[in-house]
């Protein structure tokens, strides 16, 4: 891959890296020093295969669980937070509704391992609201420090891009309000339009070893996610809410709109 500074093309077969969208390269073994000497990131097809692999499994642990999975993994829960369990299931959500809120955190690469700050912060806002895209974010913000370690360099900083003022009002102008929840009617020319300049906008975070991770505010983080998750499967949007306070911010760029 052109980390951005080469500008000596080299043979081979073009693509496209698949789960950033990143322009890249095939070339053959006799080429690969050739390729590295002139600047390109070089990643060997073992590593290409086994992050896809791994990408798959991860992408699909959301449809794995199933309620049984929950139900077992509420009653495991039980035995250390009895108190919990009781006030939430059944008497404010379903077993089938912490199942989504769970999916919904699994969509987004989020583990739910630490289910008893979930179950605890759906206890106290599920009495205020049963959509479940509103219940995922509160639980999102009270993993705010579990999250941010998922992205956190050695160093202990968080590499992000943000969005610019001017393309999250325009996402928060067309947010519309259906019987399902609220969703937001992107054309899907503008759609690819964000896109591609949020897929520039990472090329650096990526290139360079990092997550690439987009900051937003809370009210757009959602929206945002999903305009542009069909072209860039694997970015990760975060709210400012979801930044753990130790955590040093670093910005690279912006998204512009």
């Amino acid at each position: 891959m052109n980390p951005g500074l080469v500008e000596e093309e080299i043979s081979g077969i073009p693509t496209e890296e698949p789960a950033f969208g990143l322009q890249a390269i095939w070339v053959t073994r006799e080429n690969r020093d050739n390729a590295e000497r002139l600047g390109y990131t070089i990643v060997e097809p073992s590593a290409v295969l086994a992050t896809h692999l791994t990408e798959l499994i991860i992408s699909y642990a959301a449809d794995m669980l199933t309620r049984q999975d929950v139900q077992s993994l509420i009653n495991n829960i039980r035995e250390t937070a009895q108190s919990v369990v009781d006030e939430l299931v059944p008497n404010v959500l379903t077993v089938g509704e912490v199942q989504k809120v769970l999916q919904n955190l699994l969509l987004e690469r989020v583990s739910v391992r630490d289910l008893e700050v979930i179950l605890e912060t759906l206890a106290d806002f599920a009495p205020r609201t049963k959509d479940y895209e509103i219940l995922t974010e509160y639980c999102r913000h009270a993993l705010a420090r579990q999250i941010c370690a998922d992205y956190v360099d050695e160093d202990g900083i968080l590499h992000v891009v943000t969005l610019s003022p001017a393309l999250e009002n325009e996402i928060l102008d067309v947010v519309r309000q259906a019987e399902t929840g609220e969703y937001v009617p992107i054309a899907p020319a503008r759609a690819d339009q964000m896109a591609n300049s949020t897929a520039e906008a990472i090329q650096p975070l990526v290139l360079a070893g990092h997550e690439p991770v987009v900051l937003t505010t809370a009210q757009v983080r959602r929206y945002f996610k999903r305009a542009v998750e069909r072209r860039i499967p694997k970015i990760v949007a975060l709210s400012y809410n979801e930044i753990d306070p130790a955590v040093q911010l670093q910005s690279e760029g912006q998204v512009n709109a």
